[in-house]
């Protein structure tokens, strides 16, 4: 018998394989294997919960279909049953005694056209700044819907892009009001997509921008191409030549921002875009796009004369646009022929007359001493800020002159005027009517080797003047050492706490000469600041409405 340690050698033995003999048993694989069987197993689960994911996408997405077709059943039925929008009623412009200035006579403009009978050109135009996916597009663009969202997230402080399609902007103007249209709401976006991919299936696109083009705003009361046409270039929407297309397809964006009227060279500049995306899009050629830039656009006079409006009563036309366009910012730009409204404006009739013959006698005395052409006048109510009469130019009708620009309203330098402002200023910085000013030759370097030397009006100095003496007397000296004293900075601030908006460049922009009248501002805004000053320095509100009633007789406002 073997000793303990020999068994245990012994019994081990029987156990263990000869070597070099291969084992029954296959040896564990390393990582390898293991890895391997991981991947297959993660691989099915993968699989399956995206047949889940698929399945709850499509759950949801007819969940949703059904909760929005639902809730939208209305809205859908508006669309999709659209026929084009009526009015209601005549709107007109009373002065505050009930004296009639003017009537928009708008229906007779606004003629629904067929889709032949709109010229290929303004549709092609439209398509190509407003959705060059249009004719293909399930009445909503994904791509450029993802493009949005993602720079929405990467600029969250700004406003949010919209990425609307031509159909969502039909369905938009059809079915929400003019505070949801104008309001930012992803919930208000995802229904438009909805009603838009609901109208893109029972219409045909031929029939979508028919409608579009015969509905949408091109500005200035203007409804649909023919309405558009007739306003801006006395024609039928079947005339338009492809250089006027261009120009109307650049309005209904922005109708106040490419106002023509207002902004001609913005709306020119949009028109030739326009033309180039035509070029991209191959809808024409280089040559034939360069060719329409280059012909003139001669616009209708935005109001006509009164026997072509249809109209015997046209009073106070500047002043008319004027309260169009604050109720078409404040209300939205249907509103007035939607409403069918009456409107009483603040302005009286016999201040207008006498301030229009007052203008024509100003200029009359003073046209051949000092190439005096035109003139503008404007009157507000103090403690209101009424504004009382309004005369844009000596003739809305006489294009020598630019009659149908409103002067009142175009920046121009105030002259001596804006004195006032400059002593306001003083005053609020401690200075008093008592004090005294140097009315001394001095010399004001304007930078680059430039020096102003200004002088008074006679040419003399007075040496020292009271503060009240150089006020009443409009000397140029004294107010320069003022403005000196309490800089342009703050100079610019008073202006704007009194009534004068447009001085928006930085102070070295315009320097000591500011108070001679070297910064450029309406007339609307002097009075304004006049106002001010007369109402005890308390700003009177600008205001050009006394009441708004629609064709029923409702008060809106």
């Amino acid at each position: 018998m073997a000793d303990n340690d020999g068994y245990q050698l012994e019994y081990l033995n029987k156990y263990r394989e000869p070597a070099g003999k291969p084992s029954g048993k296959q040896p564990k694989r390393g990582k390898k294997g293991n890895g391997r069987g991981c991947l297959s197993r993660l691989f099915i689960l993968t699989i399956q919960l995206g047949f889940l994911g698929l399945f709850a996408a499509l759950f949801a997405f007819v969940g949703a279909y059904v909760y929005l077709n639902n809730q939208l059943k209305d809205s859908i039925e508006q669309v999709v049953a659209y026929q084009g929008s009526g009015f209601g009623g005549t709107p007109r412009f009373y002065d505050r005694n009930d004296n009639l200035l003017f009537e928009l006579n708008t229906a007779e403009k606004r003629l629904w056209l067929t889709y032949p009978e709109i010229p290929q050109h303004v549709i092609q135009a439209t398509v190509a700044v407003e959705d060059d996916t249009f004719w293909t597009n399930p009445g909503f663009d994904p791509a450029a819907i993802g493009a949005a969202l993602l720079s929405n997230y990467r600029n969250d402080d700004g406003r949010p892009v919209g990425a609307s399609t031509i159909t969502q902007q039909l369905v938009r103007h059809i079915a929400f009001s003019y505070e949801e249209r104008v309001g930012v709401s992803y919930e208000r976006k995802i229904r438009e997509i909805f009603l838009a991919a609901m109208l893109t299936r029972q219409r045909s696109k031929e029939a979508i921008i028919q409608m579009y083009l015969n509905e949408i705003y091109f500005g200035n009361l203007a409804y649909g191409i023919e309405a558009a046409a007739q306003t801006y270039f006395g024609k039928s929407a079947k005339e338009l030549t492809l250089d006027e297309a261009a120009f109307l397809a650049g309005l209904p964006q922005s109708p106040l921002e490419w106002d023509p009227y207002a902004n001609f060279a913005g709306a020119k500049a949009r028109q030739e875009m326009i033309l180039d995306l035509m070029v991209g899009d191959g809808a024409i050629d280089y040559v034939t796009a360069e060719a329409a830039k280059a012909m003139p656009i001669k616009l209708r006079p935005r109001l006509p004369a009164g026997e072509e409006a249809g109209s015997a009563v046209l009073e106070a036309p500047h002043f008319v646009l004027y309260v169009q366009d604050e109720l078409e910012r404040r209300y939205g730009p249907d509103a007035i022929t939607r409403g069918g409204w009456q409107i009483t404006t603040s302005l009286d009739l016999n201040i207008q007359e006498m301030a229009q013959q007052a203008a024509r006698d100003q200029v009359a005395a003073k046209a051949a001493a000092n190439n005096v052409s035109n003139g503008a006048v404007v009157v507000l109510k103090p403690a209101t800020g009424e504004i009382l009469a309004m005369v844009g130019s000596l003739d809305y009708f006489d294009e020598a002159i630019d009659g149908q620009v409103n002067v009142a309203l175009s920046p121009r330098q105030p002259g001596s005027s804006i004195k006032p402002v400059t002593y306001a200023a003083a005053m609020k910085r401690g200075w008093t009517t008592a004090d005294v000013l140097w009315d001394v030759p001095i010399k004001l370097d304007l930078g680059d080797g430039e020096v102003m030397q200004p002088v008074n009006y006679d040419g003399t100095y007075r040496g020292p003047v009271l503060f009240r003496d150089a006020l009443a007397n409009s000397y140029n000296i004294p107010p320069i050492q003022l403005l000196r004293d309490i800089g342009v900075t703050n100079f610019v601030a008073t202006a704007r706490q009194m009534g004068i908006e447009s001085l928006q460049e930085p102070p070295y922009f315009y320097g000591l000469a500011l108070t001679l009248g070297g910064g450029e501002v309406p007339l609307l805004e002097m009075t304004h600041a006049f106002a001010t000053l007369a109402n005890q320095g308390q700003r009177p509100q600008l205001n050009s409405v006394l009441k708004i009633t629609d064709s029923r007789g409702n008060v809106i406002y």
